[in-house]
């Protein structure tokens, strides 16, 4: 749509609806002001969106209690069963702990959100709405990242003997979130478009800015993610649109020799994946390998395992014990997080939801199936070595995609 349709979509929602759409374009500039938590936690725009999001979360659901707020999909459903009931134990815990009330938001982050989206999105518009809104936020974004590499660096973190640009984020991550959402979506709309000359632009030109990006924040995740995200955008689009597919796949080529030329790759890939190279070796020990994730790992599996039978089945939390830990981003995973959080039984419910999503997408029409795939293999290939659902911009792009699968309307929609 264009960009007077869009404001007429956006304003076409009651303010109890709207102020999400207006949450996900302005996220950019609000987690960027991360840092001022250093001051006063009551400073920090982060939390203090944190903590309203919920209350109108809880607000919306109420007022506009309909069908479309129920969850269809069993495997999703007693999965938030185990997330509700995890969350209570984990409170119960020490619940005059300040800190603990406020984690316990993160952890029901992707239960009342769902709800909330489930609301929101109606239609196939009022996705592509969410989409471009998304788009629109990543020039924010863009700017930022364009003043580090032009002007000076906002801020610069060192990781494997590389210096890594973020600006004011809380870490190179929220970089990697908006490289990939923002391909996914920009590669959306091309898909959709088949000959539209300025959707071929916006795709060129935000695949050249996503790997600029991606040389310079030298994160393995992003490497690996975005090139996953690439095959499938490609295998979508030689089938459809083969002139703009060509045209990009010339430039992503030459593009590709550059990235993997002898100075790129000694410099910016090889630092990176080093010491799992050694690893493999034997040069290291194996607890070293993914920079130092699987020793972790080993640690918090044999205290998981030491825990009653009951609660390594439904979740540590139920233990009553102090799982904090065990259920953040101090995992760096979000398969073991969840693991941990839900229980085997939580983390099998979880993995089959998406095992459905996968094969509703296999009856949609092949511009919502590349969307959903591509949404489904972002969260999942970030899941192995970070904690995605703890991304509010994440939930924000594929709760929406997700949310627009679950209704029955969806089907076979092009």
């Amino acid at each position: 749509m264009t960009f007077s349709e869009w404001k007429k979509w956006l304003i076409g929602y009651p303010w109890d609806l709207r102020w999400f759409i207006i949450m996900v374009l302005i996220r950019p500039i609000i987690d960027n002001l991360y840092f001022l938590k250093n001051i006063s936690p009551i400073l920090s725009p982060p939390y203090i969106v944190g903590v309203l999001t919920p209350i109108f979360c809880l607000y919306g659901i109420y007022k506009y209690n309909t069908k479309n707020y129920m969850v269809r999909d069993t495997m999703l459903k007693m999965w938030f069963v185990l997330v509700g009931i995890n969350t209570f134990c984990f409170m119960v815990y020490d619940p005059l702990n300040f800190v603990n009330w406020q984690f316990v938001l993160k952890l029901l982050m992707p239960v009342y959100l769902y709800f909330f989206i489930k609301i929101l999105i109606r239609t196939k518009r009022d996705l592509e709405g969410i989409l471009q809104t998304f788009l629109y936020s990543g020039i924010y974004v863009v700017v930022i990242f364009l003043y580090e590499i032009i002007v000076s660096p906002i801020r610069v973190e060192a990781s494997r003997g590389l210096e890594r640009i973020q600006g004011n984020f809380a870490d190179v991550m929220n970089y990697g979130i908006y490289i990939g959402l923002g391909f996914i979506s920009a590669g959306y709309f091309f898909t959709k478009s088949k000959k539209d000359t300025k959707d071929l632009v916006i795709i060129i030109g935000v695949s050249i800015l996503c790997m600029l990006a991606l040389m310079n924040i030298h994160h393995a995740a992003s490497y690996g993610t975005f090139m996953v995200l690439a095959i499938i955008f490609f295998h979508y689009n030689f089938k459809t649109v083969k002139l703009g597919a060509v045209i990009l796949f010339i430039g992503a080529s030459i593009a590709g020799l550059t990235l993997i030329s002898d100075q790129f790759f000694s410099e910016t890939i090889e630092p990176v994946i080093k010491n799992d190279i050694e690893v493999y070796e034997g040069d290291r020990s194996e607890d070293q390998l993914l920079h130092g994730r699987v020793g972790r790992w080993k640690t918090m599996l044999d205290d998981f395992f030491r825990i009653p039978i009951l609660s390594q089945m439904f979740g540590m939390p139920t233990s009553f014990a102090n799982t904090s830990i065990f259920v953040s981003t101090a995992v760096h995973s979000d398969f073991f997080r969840i693991s941990f959080f839900t229980g085997f039984v939580g983390i099998m419910f979880y993995l089959l939801y998406f095992f459905r999503v996968v094969l509703e997408a296999f009856r949609m029409h092949y511009t919502l199936r590349y969307l959903v795939l591509s949404c489904v293999a972002f969260l999942l290939l970030y899941s192995v070595t970070t904690t995605p659902t703890f991304y509010v911009p994440i939930l924000y792009i594929t709760l929406s995609v997700f949310c627009y699968v679950n209704k029955s309307s969806s089907y076979n929609n092009g």
